[in-house]
């Protein structure tokens, strides 16, 4: 893939974030077969969707939005300035919010996740609240007090 116009070090989970809303504002992604622009309905300034996603109504979507492939967001769920990967799954009235969200991550219902970093096959329970929090692969987190900025390794 060329890319004309700049180059970005997205070396860390914030720098990524920069480059995918570098991208999405200077970019033609959609022309480049790489998703879908989507527009009006719920989804603000420039939201890129992958295949068989599925968003129900009420939910606000971008700006500066990634959707990998399979997702499902569930009913009045917020999610800006974010990348989540394919086949995660956010259950209702949630927020996501400068975050990273790692393939294969579940977030249960009304959850606040703001700068946070979720790896591959994360599992959040209901009624959350993350800021700044790091959690890495395969941990599910359910029922435990989190401090801002925490790491959680199990």
């Amino acid at each position: 893939l060329n890319l004309d116009g700049f180059w970005l070090d997205i070396g860390t989970p914030k720098d990524f974030l920069e480059g995918c809303k570098a991208a999405l504002c200077n970019l033609d992604l959609e022309k480049k077969g790489l998703g879908t622009y989507k527009t009006g309905n719920g989804f603000i300034g420039k939201v890129l969707v992958g295949s068989n996603c599925k968003i129900e109504e009420e939910c606000e979507i971008g700006p500066n939005v990634v959707l990998g492939d399979n997702i499902v967001i569930k009913k009045g769920t917020k999610i800006k300035n974010s990348v989540l990967f394919s086949n995660v799954k956010v259950e209702s009235h949630s927020l996501i919010d400068n975050s990273l969200i790692g393939w294969s991550s579940r977030i249960g219902r009304w959850v606040s996740i703001k700068g946070g970093l979720l790896g591959e096959d994360v599992e959040i329970g209901d009624e959350m609240i993350l800021k700044g929090n790091i959690i890495l692969p395969n941990v599910t987190v359910k029922n435990k007090e989190l401090s801002n900025n925490d790491i959680i390794m199990f």
